[in-house]
């Protein structure tokens, strides 16, 4: 006797299977299609999102700075860097750099 179980919107006949190895199956392909959906979605969702790399990221030498030589190594714009450098002294400190923008938005 042949089972049958839901792929996809296809329906898959499983010869010489219990109902239980039926349903176990039938389960499991919803949960595949569903989960897919679902983190799929989630995928996209977090890849459309701007976001802030740490401080740390940027500060290469460690000491506490982002100097216009490390954000340009970073593809930082000058012109975001000079829009943060509120003091002009050359250099970000962690007050500064906390008002960058996400990735992705500072050209928008």
């Amino acid at each position: 006797m042949s089972q049958l179980f839901f792929s996809k919107g296809n329906i898959v006949r499983i010869p010489s299977i219990s109902q239980e190895k039926a349903f176990q199956l039938s389960i499991s392909a919803l949960l595949l299609t569903t989960c897919g959906t679902v983190f799929g979605e989630s995928r996209l969702e977090t890849r459309d999102k701007a976001v802030t790399p740490p401080m740390e990221f940027y500060d290469t030498d460690k000491d506490g700075y982002v100097s216009a030589e490390e954000a340009a190594a970073q593809r930082m714009s000058s012109r975001v860097f000079q829009s943060l450098d509120i003091n002009h002294d050359g250099r970000l400190n962690k007050d500064e750099f906390s008002k960058m923008p996400p990735l992705g938005m500072e050209e928008r």
